[in-house]
């Protein structure tokens, strides 16, 4: 498959999704791929954080080569956090990172390039359309686990809280 053909058939699972989520009365905004943007997105608001800011999630299909996977696409969930990352805190963010990710049973908490995210990655097969409840359901207890630590990490990166104070915390 070109990837023309590939990013259009994802574009179009995004909408069909786009258009389910809507229904479900969730704020949603689709974007085609365009100069900035190399591969369509679904952005969904779930709720407001620990602050009240409105969360929202990031939603794309994973590109690859056609030449290396013929029979499964991976469905991305990303949430980049409003944390702010320093030299000062990085290296307890990341520890608190990798503790959290030993306990919640989907999902990682990563930092790259300074951003504290929290992902998903969504296996589906080639052939199978991706259905609608299903990943209703996987954005519902992806979301679950990000809530349940969000304010903990924003916390232990403004030193509200120490690595062991973070870990109590959490459990």
């Amino acid at each position: 498959m070109l990837l023309e053909e590939f990013l259009e058939k994802n574009y179009q699972e995004l909408d069909k999704l786009n258009q389910c989520l809507r229904t479900l009365n969730f704020q949603t905004q689709l974007y085609n791929v365009s100069e900035n943007i190399p591969i369509p997105i679904l952005v969904v608001g779930l709720k407001e954080d620990y602050k009240g800011d409105i969360c929202a999630v990031n939603i794309a299909f994973t590109p690859f080569n056609d030449d290396d996977l013929e029979y499964t696409r991976f469905l991305q969930l990303s949430i980049d956090m409003a944390v702010e990352v320093n030299q000062n805190n990085e290296e307890t963010l990341i520890r608190f990172a990798n503790k959290v990710n030993s306990i919640i049973p989907m999902g990682n908490f990563v930092l790259t390039d300074n951003t504290l995210c929290y992902r998903f990655v969504y296996p589906i097969a080639n052939t199978l359309e991706i259905t609608h409840s299903s990943v209703l359901e996987t954005i519902s207890l992806y979301s679950l686990f990000f809530f349940q630590y969000d304010e903990i990490f924003a916390k232990l990166a403004s030193g509200m809280l120490s690595y062991n104070e973070a870990v109590t915390a959490s459990i």
